[in-house]
């Protein structure tokens, strides 16, 4: 398997381009009930610090999964129940955290999952990015954001729903509809 795109600037980018329309619909519902945008935006400062800890604690030599994959939604039901505080201005503090202090692509980490690398991670926190926003209001990445996404779906969850349109498939895939 070759190595995974390091996309830090389209996760910086994407960051925005979520906090642009987010911020302007707090209380808003999503395509994530019963969570709000503010919800939704808690759920993605939950995210971000999961991975800062998780890189923090493999670089002390422990890459103990933080859950099962299947706990996953628990997981983050739970973070989003116990959030407090700014999630608007928590959220580029957390990205821009994770950004600063993943600077080797090729470093492992620990995953729920399993010890992925540095870079995969950061791939991962871009469809969260993406697919969150779509979920906020409509939204079409542009096609250098998803090519590594559509790379990382192909990859670690295929087969991927027949699709011509590459952004189509990746909202199948993940559960939403087009």
């Amino acid at each position: 398997m070759s190595a995974w795109p390091w996309t830090p600037d389209l996760v910086r980018k994407e960051l925005t381009d979520y906090l642009d329309v987010a911020m302007t619909m707090p209380d808003s519902p999503t395509a994530c009930p019963p969570w709000t945008v503010t919800d939704l935006t808690a759920h993605l400062v939950a995210t971000f610090r999961r991975y800062r800890m998780l890189l923090a604690r493999s670089r002390s030599g422990d890459f103990t999964k933080p859950f099962e994959p299947e706990e996953l939604s628990r997981w983050n039901l739970a973070s989003v129940a116990e959030y407090s505080g700014d999630s608007f201005a928590e959220l580029p503090e957390e990205v821009d955290g994770f950004i600063a202090e993943a600077t080797n692509p090729m470093e492992m980490m620990a995953n729920q999952r399993g010890p992925i690398p540095v870079a995969l991670q950061l791939v991962f926190g871009l469809n969260e990015l993406v697919l969150h926003h779509h979920d906020v209001v409509p939204y079409r990445p542009e096609r250098t954001v998803l090519e590594p996404l559509l790379d990382m779906w192909q990859r670690r969850y295929a087969p991927l729903p027949e699709e011509p349109d590459p952004w189509h498939r990746i909202l199948l895939a993940s559960g939403r509809n087009v």
